[in-house]
């Protein structure tokens, strides 16, 4: 009851389409906000001839995104090719603001494989899960609750807005203030790399690869200049024969045509 109420009421139901084999593209871009508001499924359609379609989801880590990949590369219709974009200070360190998006996945939780990819991050005990439903919907009895009180979720303009092909694009407002370009860029020369994040980005591409899914990895402008040393470590952690596009340094804006070789 829990999870039926809350996929009515939630607005990203992507998850759900996905689940039901609704999401029929050869081509996936999977990543956060930057993902999903910078990425044009129709542009990368119409310059490819594949279909193609938005998974990005805003304020999520790379090991949500893995998790996402682990959905598509197990789902009725596995895409040709995953985009993977890379958030330049966000990919390989902790940042408070880009987490593992679990309510995302908590409407759905009836899915073993979602359950279980739920259960690991909560340190749930899995099999607890198969034998008590109720210990299973807990995790979604607190959006049960503000939906019964609050009804539909709202729409925001720049996380749930998204269209039939799954982006969330942002189209420059008048009364949106007009972004400055960062020459200097962002100072990542106090970050540690996180261990995990490290092996998630390096079990992405593994995956990737035992499934014979084409991956590709792009670092996208994010309106300033590239941080000094990312792009020298992330390619360190680039298995051979991934591709990948560093695109910070060739356009001054986040909003950008992606040109690949598919």
């Amino acid at each position: 009851m829990i999870s039926s109420l809350s996929k009515k009421q939630i607005r990203d139901n992507r998850i759900g389409l996905l689940l039901d084999g609704k999401v029929d593209a050869e081509i996936v871009v999977v990543g956060s906000s930057r993902a999903l508001n910078n990425y044009d499924p129709q542009v990368i359609s119409k310059m490819t001839g594949k279909k193609t379609y938005n998974f990005g989801v805003s304020g999520s880590n790379i090991l949500f995104h893995e998790n996402i990949i682990d959905l598509l590369l197990n789902s009725k219709n596995k895409p040709e090719t995953i985009i993977y974009n890379i958030d330049d200070y966000g990919a390989l360190f902790e940042n408070s603001n880009i987490i593992y998006r679990k309510d995302v996945l908590f409407p759905y939780v009836d899915s073993p494989l979602i359950n279980e990819m739920i259960a690991g991050q909560l340190k749930k005990p899995l099999i607890a899960t198969f034998f008590s439903k109720t210990y299973r919907q807990n995790v979604n009895f607190i959006n049960g609750i503000k939906f019964l009180v609050y009804g539909r979720e709202n729409p925001d303009y720049k996380t749930t807005n998204f269209d039939e092909l799954g982006a969330n694009l942002l189209v420059h407002r008048p009364q949106d203030p007009i972004p400055v370009f960062n020459t200097v860029g962002y100072d990542i020369s106090g970050f540690s790399q996180v261990p995990e994040y490290v092996i998630a980005f390096k079990n992405i591409q593994m995956k990737c690869r035992a499934n014979n899914v084409k991956l590709i990895l792009s670092l996208p402008p994010l309106y300033a200049a590239s941080s000094k040393g990312f792009k020298e470590m992330i390619v360190h952690h680039i298995l051979p024969g991934i591709h990948y596009l560093i695109l910070q340094d060739k356009c001054k804006t986040r909003h950008f045509s992606l040109i690949l070789i598919i």
